[in-house]
């Protein structure tokens, strides 16, 4: 069952994991199921696993001055989600991951990933491509943000990412996009 669900994923794609090495990384991918607005990760929490998402939709926010949300990531199926700062650090968390949606995500814990990633060059590998990820996710954020105009990093995020943009609530797309929600609803039109 395991060795499907991963290589659904688009990641998986560029390596040609044999049986033996399949049977494997699928010791160690635990399937676990959020329903929706539960919490994957809340702040304060140390990050113990590398995410996968099999279905599903996920957001990873701040709450500033314990009052607004500043959603920072969305995830979607065959995306990673992790808090990457707790993640390599080990310490607790800053924000929050939480199921949009009933999610389903295939997880690997640090220290098994840690285990992983020395078994050999495919594993190299792997381990390479979820960097990158991890970095092309922050590209992005930082893009969508460096619009100067308002309008335009709606016309743009809505363009884009016209999936996210049916699944997801305005007003999480208001905040990821630094925007009011009024603004956002005004502007949209």
């Amino acid at each position: 069952m395991l060795p499907t669900l991963l290589h659904q994923l688009p990641l998986f794609d560029q390596i040609n994991f044999t049986e033996e090495e399949n049977k494997l990384l699928n010791k160690f991918v635990k399937i676990r199921v959020f329903g929706k607005r539960e919490k994957i990760l809340s702040q304060g929490e140390v990050e113990k696993h590398f995410n996968f998402i099999h279905k599903g939709l996920v957001r990873k926010y701040y709450i500033f001055e314990n009052v607004h949300e500043i959603n920072i990531q969305f995830a979607t199926e065959g995306n990673i989600i992790c808090s990457s700062f707790s993640y390599f650090s080990g310490k607790p968390s800053d924000h929050f991951v939480e199921a949009v949606e009933t999610v389903v995500l295939l997880s690997i814990e640090i220290k098994d990933m840690d285990f992983i990633m020395s078994q050999g060059d495919r594993f190299t590998r792997l381990g390479k491509l979820l960097m990158t990820q991890l970095f092309l996710y922050n590209e992005e954020r930082e893009r969508d943000l460096l619009i100067p105009d308002a309008e335009m990093r709606i016309k743009y995020f809505l363009t884009s990412k016209p999936e996210l943009a049916r699944r997801l609530q305005q007003t999480y797309i208001a905040s990821y996009l630094n925007v009011k929600p009024e603004t956002f609803r005004r502007l949209k039109k």
